[in-house]
């Protein structure tokens, strides 16, 4: 890279990369397992669209009916045997099937924001936090970022002292990234999608969290499922003029319009293979990225990922919406 040349982040090089680090940073490689969100729970269902919702948009998620869904929930940390209690954060993933049509990702996560709105910038924060030969990340490195990322690391910081949900069941989750969606007639619509559990959010605080068994999370949303459902609506919150729609790391201002687009519900646990893909952009037809660098930076990380875990070698292009369903 030449002097003063900005990293390209939706390389499939940058992908390497930043799977390296993050395995640094967690004492990996853990071979079979992912860099990250590592330790999970799967569950199946169905997802049914909202009326109106194939109005507001082309895409066969939206068609009439039900579609058999594969979640997965996730503690977000790149070590298999991480504590549910003192993870940095969480996943929510759906892979939705629909006969003739396809395979449809959606990936969310436990905050509306991401830490920052450059992969450069997050893949710097990684290597920040890399522990040393002491077991802790140096001082000198992370107060360095710190200096520099000013924005990134108040975020890292204000995230780490939030709320988590009670149980997997009961926050909401948030797909961080502003889409476009194509209607049957007229304009694309700038949005952002968000998960709503049906029972209400019950979140606790990081104190209590602390006490629990390290897979607290996991047992109990298999023991909720083994007696029940569990329903998510998911909700899409139109931008207005001036919001920002390639920076994950910013929040909309509140009083957005939404619109509720279909409803998830999760009946039994399941046991896929560990090398199911779910990948970050895979949205199909009739949605796409409304500019956001960070998806792409996404994309080619969960790819080089995925490769590193199944044992196969990565493609020659990697990105936009790469999801035809052949990963299953």
């Amino acid at each position: 890279m030449k002097f003063g040349e900005k990293k390209s982040t939706d390389s499939t090089e940058f992908g390497v990369e930043m799977n390296a680090a993050i395995e640094a940073q967690f004492g990996g490689p853990f071979e079979g397992w992912r860099t990250l969100h590592s330790k999970g729970v799967y569950a199946t269902g169905v997802f049914e669209a909202a009326d109106g919702a194939s109005e507001f948009c082309v895409s066969p998620m939206f068609s009439p009916g039900t579609h058999e869904v594969l979640a997965r929930w996730s503690n977000g940390d790149g070590c298999p045997h991480a504590a549910d209690g003192t993870a940095f954060s969480f996943g929510f993933a759906i892979k939705m099937t629909i006969p003739d049509a396809g395979v449809f990702d959606l990936l969310a996560v436990d905050s509306p924001t991401f830490t920052t709105d450059d992969g450069a910038v997050f893949l710097d924060f990684v290597r920040a936090l890399t522990p040393t030969d002491s077991g802790r990340p140096s001082a000198v490195k992370t107060g360095k970022f710190a200096l520099e990322h000013p924005r990134t690391f108040a975020a890292t910081i204000a995230k780490s002292k939030r709320d988590i949900g009670a149980s997997f069941a009961t926050q909401p989750w948030w797909v961080i990234h502003a889409l476009y969606f194509r209607p049957v007639t007229g304009p694309e619509r700038a949005a952002r999608l968000r998960w709503e559990p049906v029972d209400g959010v019950s979140m606790v605080k990081r104190d209590t969290s602390k006490e629990w068994q390290s897979d607290h999370l996991v047992d109990e949303i298999r023991e909720r499922l083994a007696s029940g459902s569990v329903a998510f609506d998911l909700i899409a919150t139109l931008a207005e003029a001036g919001d920002p729609l390639d920076d994950a790391a910013t929040e909309w201002p509140p009083g957005r319009s939404e619109k509720t687009l279909g409803r998830v519900t999760l009946t039994q646990v399941a046991s896929p293979t560990e090398q199911l893909r779910y990948v970050p952009d895979g949205f199909g037809p009739g949605i796409r990225n409304a500019g956001d660098r960070l998806l792409d930076t996404r994309a080619v990380t969960y790819q080089a990922a995925w490769s590193r875990r199944a044992g196969q070698p990565l493609p020659e292009a990697m990105g936009a919406n790469a999801n035809d369903g052949s990963d299953t």
